[in-house]
């Protein structure tokens, strides 16, 4: 078992609803699902009673719930420790490189300084060779470095014209979208990878029509009705709310990404 595991247990004794848990943490349903029953099995023992489509913390569970919380709240306070500890000492700058996620980065910083006022941070361009020591992106094939921690867990959908055919189905396949004109971040983004390995997946290759550095700019694009692009569900959640674009969740295969 890891921490992010127990963290997702913790959530979801909490709440004692998959749905909400997974909605707070940033994971899908069926996910969710698969990380608290891995762990059953890793403890031999189960932590949930299955009543109908809902389930009920059990003693087992109960117990191993305020152990887990305990053992996180400790772990939590140490991480704080080491941060106060170095940020007396050296009181440098954080140098932080944003690749991914920039949308939420803001809210996450806002949040951190209130706790640690004195830190700074320092940006550090995507593209530039500078040394960092923070850096927020995503691995292209999903396996997580072991130094780095995740932040979430994002799906991927496909935004589309709102005249467009499929527009009004709500999910669709990926292979269904082979014939269709793609506008894309360009080949060096980490984002651009990953959706290249989704369609290669699905059995095609995309035609893509445009691609650009800028996610501004393929936001545009998208919502003048220039072809159909692969949208970040969670990062991207402010560009949902066009009306010239349609979103639709990819059925297969599951597209998500790690940050």
């Amino acid at each position: 078992m890891d921490l992010v595991q127990l963290r997702y247990f913790l959530e979801t004794a909490e709440t004692q609803n998959v749905s909400k848990a997974a909605k707070k943490m940033y994971i899908t349903q069926p996910a969710l699902s698969k990380v608290i029953t891995k762990l059953e099995k890793e403890l031999d023992i189960k932590l949930f009673d299955r009543v109908g489509k809902s389930i009920r913390l059990n003693d087992h569970g109960k117990l191993a719930a305020c152990r887990v919380k305990e053992a996180l709240s400790i772990l939590d306070s140490i991480r704080t420790e080491f941060m106060e500890m170095d940020a007396d000492a050296s009181g440098d700058t954080i140098r932080l490189r944003i690749i991914v996620g920039a949308n939420i980065i803001p809210n996450l910083l806002a949040g951190f300084l209130e706790k640690w006022p004195d830190i700074k941070f320092s940006p550090v361009r995507p593209e530039a060779g500078d040394k960092q020591d923070l850096c927020i992106t995503t691995p292209v094939n999903g396996i997580l470095p072991e130094a780095s921690r995740l932040l979430m867990e994002e799906e991927i959908m496909l935004a589309v014209p709102h005249n467009h055919t499929l527009a009004a189905t709500g999910e669709v396949p990926l292979s269904s979208m082979r014939d269709e004109d793609f506008l894309s971040l360009d080949a060096a983004k980490p984002m651009r990878q990953l959706t290249d390995m989704f369609c290669k997946a699905a059995g095609f290759e995309p035609n893509v029509v445009m691609q650009t550095d800028n996610p501004s700019t393929l936001r545009n694009l998208i919502a003048l009705g220039l072809g159909i692009s692969f949208v970040p569900a969670v990062t991207w959640s402010e560009f949902q709310s066009s009306s010239n674009v349609a979103m639709l969740r990819i059925s297969h295969p599951l597209c998500y990404r790690k940050i």
